[in-house]
């Protein structure tokens, strides 16, 4: 019986334990002298970049493994993430105590990106120890995709060769070359 409740009392201790440390996450790392992550207006088909610095702040305990998360979204459904948001390093596999590290970031946008204001926090995994701990909201990061209507005409020169009274016919295509549906055409 006594040995059930020391088995008992010691998960409860390591359970506790685990709370605590994943409640304390956010002192490990700080991300500070964030560049170019807020309040940009691009047109599709270009890019954001910027740079953030992440600074461990144990004073003894090297983390590892870090990774870096970035999605942006918009009312709609619509999103900017994948292979369009880029971080330089991409991981950093361990960062000592007390030191600090710049990441560079770019984010793309698709020429047919679709118009909106887009936001999303960075999330932060990484290691400490052998606990895998998360900073879910590292860095609040926002950007405006301009609208760009716009179409190309092809052919572009068209030559009527005709005699009066007759009917020539000639084909030419319009297409939606911007980012926005196209509309009394």
């Amino acid at each position: 019986m006594k040995k059930s409740k020391l088995i008992l009392a010691i998960l409860t201790l390591v359970s506790l334990l685990i709370v605590i440390t994943s409640a304390f996450a956010a002192d490990d790392l700080s991300v500070i002298n964030a560049i170019g992550h807020n309040d940009k207006t691009i047109d599709p088909g270009n890019s954001v970049t910027g740079t953030f610095d992440i600074k461990n702040n144990n004073a003894s305990i090297s983390l590892t493994n870090i990774i870096f998360t970035l999605s942006l979204t918009a009312p709609g459904n619509k999103n900017i993430s994948g292979n369009l948001i880029t971080f330089t390093p991409s991981t950093i596999s361990i960062l000592t105590a007390g030191q600090t590290q710049t990441v560079s970031f770019n984010i793309k946008t698709d020429q047919f990106q679709a118009p909106e204001s887009y936001s999303g926090n960075l999330l932060i995994n990484y290691t400490k120890g052998l606990t895998k701990l998360s900073l879910p909201n590292a860095l609040q990061f926002s950007l405006v995709v301009n609208s760009k209507p716009e179409l190309t005409i092809n052919p572009t020169i068209i030559t009527v060769n005709s005699k009066l009274d007759t009917t020539t016919t000639k084909t030419f295509t319009v297409q939606n070359t911007g980012n926005v549906a196209l509309t009394s055409l």
